[in-house]
């Protein structure tokens, strides 16, 4: 074959989808949940108020204000008419489905993912099978991010994995294949879920 031909023949091949590589961010693999009118219409106000008894309440040991402040919040948002505990209750089960919901339009995709590993093996330093987080420490030393937010990486080559605050590029075909793996935490170890599968050809530091 002529070389003149060779190089617009390769142009077609890499414009074609199942060539492409489509570059991927954590918020595409979760779809995107619709809340009830009852949370939808609440004003600006009543929205804010509702963030800060939400925030309060993730803390550990919140202070005397901290707690005085939801107090305070929860009791405007009562006196309005408002049913707190029904709308709490509403949220958290959406979310919780929410976490277990898949993007099916990315299955089967070439793709590539920015994130951070979590080993699941080493052998002389190199990671055959990781999982991969959006953020750095995420179910290490914070609580794990929903399924949709951990994708199970498997890369027979191996990759060397120097710490786990570095970020790096994941090439492969997305999947759906919810698996539980064996965390080791700081302080013991858990079972973490995760929605979605890639069988690596590439993985490289993030630049």
């Amino acid at each position: 074959m002529h070389r003149h031909l060779v190089l617009p023949i390769l142009a077609i091949l890499l414009s074609n989808p199942a060539f492409a590589t489509r570059e991927v961010d954590w918020s595409m693999l979760a779809p995107k949940i619709t809340m009830p009118d009852s949370i939808v219409q609440l004003s600006i106000l009543h929205k804010s108020l509702f963030q800060q008894l939400i925030t309060i309440s993730q803390i550990n040991s919140p202070t005397e204000e901290q707690r005085q402040q939801a107090s305070r919040a929860q009791k405007t948002l009562e006196d309005s008419g408002i049913n707190v505990e029904e709308i709490i209750k509403i949220r958290q089960e959406k979310l919780k489905k929410a976490s277990t919901m898949i993007d099916s339009t990315l299955l089967g995709e070439k793709v590539k993912i920015a994130g951070y590993l979590i080993p699941l093996d080493l052998n002389g330093g190199r990671s055959t099978e990781f999982l991969l987080v959006p953020t750095a420490g995420a179910c290490i030393h914070t609580p794990p991010p929903p399924m949709n937010q951990i994708v199970l990486v498997q890369f027979d080559q191996g990759f060397k994995i120097t710490d786990l605050y570095t970020p790096v590029w994941v090439h492969g075909q997305l999947s759906t294949q919810r698996s539980k793996q064996n965390v080791v935490l700081s302080d013991g170890s858990a079972n973490v879920e995760a929605a979605y599968h890639i069988d690596a050809t590439q993985v490289a530091f993030y630049q």
